[in-house]
């Protein structure tokens, strides 16, 4: 207990001196703390003691698809997809570019030019010169102009 008590007390003492009202740690000290007024209050108690900490519901259904933000759906989401394909096609633009890049570095790494560091062997959609070295892998160098 009384460990507990010296660490908070660190973690107080290098807290900034102002606090934003998004602070995630205080929001969260606001979230658990629990209010005798609060008409919830006893259906809490009674999750808290039969689950442990959380009373948040996840969702169970079968994998959703991916997305940029790693978000996952809400625990009533009935597993349709309602978008206009925004989020699909970002996707796989990423996945493309990188698909391009790694492409790019293994006919780099792999080609029979001599693998001296300093070389230059191609040029990659983004207009990087890129440099095959000895340790096998694929550094950008210098942005080429447009024009050149």
């Amino acid at each position: 207990m009384e460990k507990e008590y010296e660490e908070e007390l660190e973690n107080i003492r290098n807290e900034p001196f102002a606090r934003a009202h998004d602070d995630p740690r205080l929001e969260r000290m606001r979230k658990e703390e629990l209010r005798p007024d609060d008409p919830m209050l006893a259906y809490v108690q009674k999750q808290r003691a039969k689950t442990g900490k959380s009373t948040k519901k996840a969702y169970t259904g079968p994998p959703p698809p991916p997305n940029r933000f790693g978000i996952p759906p809400g625990y009533r989401w009935d597993g349709v997809d309602r978008g206009n394909g925004f989020e699909a096609r970002v996707l796989a633009k990423t996945n493309v570019s990188r698909l391009e890049s790694i492409a790019h570095i293994l006919v780099c790494c792999s080609s029979s030019a001599p693998r001296s560091a300093g070389i230059v062997l191609a040029t990659c959609p983004r207009n990087e010169a890129m440099v095959c070295c000895n340790s096998a892998h694929v550094a950008p160098v210098l942005k080429l102009s447009a024009t050149s």
